[in-house]
């Protein structure tokens, strides 16, 4: 027993510093905008929630645990088609190797009241910021009519490093 909790220490130790780990917990987080269209008629919020885990040299690890929002329609005369958001993930993981991940997905946004709560995939690694290749986030987009003109909506909520 006791042969077994020191390889088990041992290797719990090896993988903390195989991968960087100051030794500090993760933090949850979160980041809400709010935009309107040109018009001030359709209102969208979205708010990114995301962990973040101290690495080395003063960096950090993100990854987004959800995505919440909504798009408002405040002018009866407007209509909002084909409302879509894309979470995405994308910058060096945490090898040594530093090989870029990129880690995006579309969902379609749909129901009366057009609000959302997404989780991105299990299987999306967290990122490093720091690096001018790394974004972490959601876009929302549309296309706003009223009458016979429309025209595009587009609402960014990221953390950029």
């Amino acid at each position: 027993m006791r042969k077994q909790l020191i390889r088990c220490t041992f290797l719990f130790a090896f993988l903390l510093f195989a991968v960087g780990f100051t030794g500090t917990a993760a933090q949850a987080d979160q980041i809400t905008r709010t935009q309107y269209d040109k018009t001030y008629g359709v209102k969208s919020t979205t708010t990114v929630y995301f962990t973040t885990v101290p690495y080395r040299d003063g960096n950090e690890l993100y990854k987004i645990t959800k995505v919440k929002g909504k798009i408002q329609v405040l002018s009866g005369s407007l209509q909002v088609l084909k409302p879509k958001i894309r979470l995405g993930q994308v910058g060096p993981g945490p090898s040594k190797s530093g090989n870029l991940t990129g880690q995006i997905k579309d969902y379609t946004i749909s129901g009366k009241t057009l609000s959302y709560t997404i989780y991105p995939p299990k299987t999306w690694k967290p990122v490093l910021l720091g690096s001018p290749y790394s974004r972490v986030g959601a876009t929302v987009t549309a296309t706003i009519k009223r009458g016979t003109k429309t025209w595009s909506f587009k609402q960014t909520n990221a953390q950029l490093k």
